[in-house]
C-alpha cells in the first residue's frame, strides 16, 4: 500500500469514526465489534455521505470511503462490509478537439524553459496524472539519447507504472526543432522545483 493510499485511508476512517461517535446511540450493538451492526452503520454512513450530510459527496468519494472501511474492519477481524459499491457513470474522458490539441502543442513548444516543456509534455504523451507529475524525482525520468525515449515511473500511482514514448523524450531534451533552442537541461534541472533561466 502506497503512502498516499495510507494517508487517504486514515482520513476516510477518521471521518467515519467521528460520524459514528455522533450516532452511536442509534445501534444496539457496537458497529466496531459486531458484523450486523457494522453493516447497518456503514450503510447509514454511505447515505449520509451521499444525501444527508452537510456536504454531498460524489460516488467516487463514497466508494473510496467504503474501501477504506473494508480495510478498517478487516484489521478489526470483522471482514469486509457486506455493502455494494456505487455505480459510476460509464463515460469516456473528454479529449481535446484537433484544433485545441494543436494550439496546446504549439504553446508548449514555444515556451523557453526546457523544464516547463517537459512537465507540460509528460501528461500529454505519457498519460500521467498531474498528481504523478508533481511527484516525479530525478530518478523517475530516464533520458535515452540513442532511442530518444523518456520513461517515467509514477510512484504516486496505486501501482508503479512505466511508459516510454519518443515524442515526450524530444520535449524532455533540448526541445523540438520548432522550439526555442538553449542549453540541454540535465535530469536534475528537469525535475527541479525552480525553472532555470535560459537567457
Amino acid at each position: 500500500m502506497s503512502v498516499e493510499t495510507r494517508r487517504t485511508y486514515r482520513s476516510r476512517v477518521r471521518m467515519y469514526l467521528a460520524w459514528l461517535a455522533d450516532h452511536a446511540a442509534t445501534y444496539t450493538s457496537d458497529p466496531l465489534a459486531h458484523s450486523q451492526a457494522r453493516d447497518w452503520a456503514v450503510r447509514d454512513y454511505r447515505m449520509w455521505l451521499l444525501r444527508d450530510g452537510p456536504a454531498k459527496r460524489s460516488r467516487v468519494y463514497v466508494n473510496s470511503a467504503l474501501t477504506a472501511l473494508d480495510d478498517l474492519h478487516t484489521r478489526l477481524g470483522l471482514g469486509k462490509v457486506n455493502i455494494g459499491r456505487e455505480e459510476l457513470p460509464k463515460s469516456a474522458p473528454r479529449a481535446l478537439e484537433e484544433r485545441a490539441r494543436i494550439r496546446r502543442l504549439r504553446a508548449v513548444e514555444a515556451h523557453l524553459s526546457p523544464r516547463d516543456r517537459c512537465i507540460a509534455s509528460i501528461p500529454y504523451y505519457v498519460g500521467a496524472r498531474i498528481s504523478e507529475v508533481v511527484r516525479l524525482d530525478v530518478g523517475d525520468v530516464l533520458l535515452s539519447a540513442r532511442k530518444a525515449a523518456c520513461a517515467c515511473t509514477a510512484r504516486a500511482a496505486s501501482s508503479a507504472r512505466s511508459t516510454s514514448t519518443p515524442s515526450s523524450a524530444s520535449s524532455c531534451s533540448s526541445g523540438s526543432t520548432n522550439a526555442p533552442t538553449g542549453p540541454t537541461p540535465t535530469a536534475t534541472e528537469l525535475c527541479s522545483s525552480t525553472p532555470r533561466a535560459d537567457g
